[in-house]
Formats: structure tokens, sequence, C-alpha cells
């Protein structure tokens, strides 16, 4: 098959204030994938088909030497993010073409070869629910909701909890 477009966004330049599109982040479609003989060293090949946009990405938007709870964004290379995928080609027992998976820090681009080491959790979605909810109410912002208020806080009768929107997906 000859290359295929792998566009993909690209974190250009650590913001001064507020991210601008364009400079910050720059959407690049130079790179191609050959998606039939890319090598996988045991990994899996999939097909990009929803990612997380979520506002600790700002935190991530700054010099790799400045130290966090998570890690820079390296400069020059695609933005880092959950996602769903579909998965076209597989060199692992445990997962096979046609799966549907999610990815913690999937590059922001069409076509990725994930690693054999990479955490993928295979969706069954026996619910036939639309893929999209697995980067939201189902994915990080659901699971740091669910866990935050149901585990950590454990809400008694009677109690009052206020959710804040303005906290971001989480609160939404």
């Amino acid at each position: 098959m000859a290359p295929t477009q792998n566009a993909r966004l690209i974190f250009n330049k650590v913001p001064k204030d507020f991210p601008v599109p364009g400079e910050t982040t720059v959407y690049e479609t130079s790179e191609t994938i050959d998606l039939d003989s890319v090598a996988l060293d045991g990994g899996i090949l999939t097909k990009t088909l929803y990612l997380s946009i979520d506002p600790y990405f700002r935190g991530r938007m700054r010099e790799e030497t400045k130290k966090s709870y998570s890690g820079a964004f390296p400069l020059g290379k695609p933005i880092l993010g959950f996602g769903v995928s579909l998965v076209l080609r597989s060199e692992r027992s445990d997962i096979k073409q046609g799966d549907h998976v999610y990815v913690p820090e999937t590059p922001f681009q069409e076509y990725n070869v994930i690693s054999a080491k990479h955490p993928v959790l295979v969706l069954e979605n026996k619910e036939n629910l639309p893929w999209s909810l697995y980067v939201g109410v189902l994915g990080m912002p659901g699971k740091t909701a669910y866990f935050g208020l149901d585990v950590i806080g454990k809400p008694q009768k009677g109690e009052t909890i206020y959710v804040s929107t303005g906290a971001g997906p989480v609160g939404a």
C-alpha cells in the first residue's frame, strides 16, 4: 500500500499566557505511514477515533526542565492525551484487529504504533454506547469524579455536595 498521510497536532512553542492555536500547537500533515508494512515490534497499529482535550494540558505546556505532577509535552512532538482508537494490526495475543482500545498518552495523530509495553485497555462496549463516551464520562474525567466522590469522599445520607462545572470535564 502507498504511504498514507498521518496528520498530527504538534506542541510547537511554550506559551507565555494562554495557548495560541497555530503558534503553541501546529496542525501538521507532512508525515506519512505505510499501514501495511510499518514495524510493530510486538505492538499494535491503531487509527485514532476520539481524543480527550483536558484542562491539565495547559500545565504540560511548559519547559521540560520544570517539574510537575505530569511530564511536560516534548517540543516538536505530538500532544499526548487519553484516546480511543481502532486496532488495524496487532502483534499482541491479547489484542486483535478490529478491537477498540483506550490508550493513555495517545499521540495526537491519525495513526499510531503503540508499543507492546504501553498500557492499553480493550473496550468491550456491550451496551453499544458511543465510543466518544470513553474519553469523557467513561474515561479519565468520569473515573476521577467517581473515585474522588465515592471512594475518597464517601458521601453520607443528608450531606450536601456542591459540584462545579467550572472544574472542567470532571465536574461536568
